[in-house]
């Protein structure tokens, strides 16, 4: 094509990066990527995203930040490969700062455009699940951030401490007592967590349970101040 004088369109490039991700061939990869983004050739979201999802199927995360980091502009998609990329490649805590970013984006915006986009993303990672929750309740959307810890539940999730956090500041809010005490089970096996322990007896002091509340409090091993 390319000794006839004529460009690859869009869809050819797709083309070729689906052929190269199901090949894994990497080396053909990088060449077809370097066309994209190289010649004056207008790069868009589409092409953009389906070169991300190429590196990050290889692995090349470094290669997958780079293009993140340059993109004018991202998408649903863009985050979604970024944020995946980082949880598979055991680089969890990456993928919790880059929702962060969606979390700030959320706070100058609309929270349920952020939940739109978190439905977008249709990801099995429960890092995405735990930020989006604590956007929520953060935001003093209660209501949301209970729902959500509900779907992530469903959806056979594992609660782990920054969510049960949140999901507790939520019940909280609410002044729901008996949904604390339904959270409160999941949190026994992250007994020893500070964190964790203190939103519990927040909860079940501004809720009316104080003799949970007493007992937690007896059974902690370390206490500060918000103790």
């Amino acid at each position: 094509m390319e000794t006839h004088g004529l460009r690859a369109d869009c869809l050819t490039y797709a083309e070729l990066i689906k052929c190269c991700i199901a090949r894994n061939a990497v080396k053909e990869g990088r060449i077809v990527a370097k066309h994209v983004c190289s010649n004056g050739y207008e790069r868009g979201l589409f092409l953009i995203n389906n070169v991300m999802n190429m590196y990050a199927k290889f692995g090349m995360l470094g290669d997958v930040e780079k293009l993140f980091v340059e993109m004018p502009e991202r998408n649903v998609v863009s985050w979604t490969t970024m944020i995946s990329g980082y949880s598979k490649g055991e680089m969890g805590w990456k993928a919790l700062g880059l929702f962060v970013l969606i979390d700030v984006y959320a706070k100058w915006c609309e929270v349920s455009d952020a939940l739109g986009v978190f439905d977008e993303m249709r990801t099995g990672d429960s890092i995405v699940w735990s930020l989006i929750i604590g956007t929520f309740a953060q935001n003093n959307d209660d209501d949301e951030a209970l729902n959500l810890f509900k779907r992530m539940k469903r959806a056979g999730f594992v609660a782990h401490q920054v969510t049960l956090t949140s999901t507790l500041r939520a019940c909280t809010g609410l002044g729901l007592l008996e949904l604390g005490r339904q959270v409160h089970v999941h949190v026994f096996k992250y007994n020893k967590d500070l964190i964790l322990n203190n939103a519990l007896l927040d909860m079940y002091c501004k809720c009316g349970g104080l003799e949970d509340a007493n007992t937690i409090f007896s059974r902690m091993e370390e206490k500060d101040v918000i103790s």
